[in-house]
């Protein structure tokens, strides 16, 4: 019979480890969005307007949603 070790044999470590991954994780996360935003920004600055959809009374707004 195969024997597998359980993750609660090893206690406190185990736990710890999973911390720190989840750590990682969401530091990763909020550091990619925030470079993903800056980015967004930056590119919406350089194309400068963009031009109003075609269509009586369509304006663009700001976010380019165009109503």
């Amino acid at each position: 019979m195969l024997h597998v070790a359980r993750p609660e044999l090893l206690g406190i470590f185990g736990l710890l480890d999973d911390a720190f991954v989840l750590s990682w994780v969401a530091a990763r996360l909020v550091t990619e969005t925030e470079d993903f935003i800056a980015w967004e920004q930056a590119a919406g600055a350089q194309a400068g307007p963009r031009p109003a959809a075609a269509g009586a009374g369509a304006t663009t707004v700001q976010g380019d949603v165009v109503r």
